[in-house]
């Protein structure tokens, strides 16, 4: 299972996310709490925008030169199965 924030613009768009939903292939979660401050909604407390800010500092990272090479072979891997 995979979970997304979706902002969907259109009723087309809904409708058919709701045919999804209504055939059980995603689930609909009416409210989140993304607590992004990215992201629309409510404002971020001080001290949640100060653990997330936490949160990123400690989070792994990678190199631009490792992330540039895994992006080269999900691409090249992507061609070839569009193809």
């Amino acid at each position: 299972m995979q979970a997304m924030l979706v902002e969907v613009n259109s009723a087309s768009a809904l409708k058919v996310l709701r045919s999804l939903s209504q055939n059980k292939e995603i689930r609909i979660v009416e409210e989140t709490s993304s607590g992004s401050p990215a992201l629309p909604g409510e404002a971020t407390s001080l001290s949640d925008f100060q653990a997330w800010i936490e949160q990123a500092e400690t989070a792994p990272t990678v190199s631009l030169d490792e992330a540039k090479k895994i992006w080269s072979a999900k691409r090249s891997s992507l061609q070839k199965s569009i193809r």
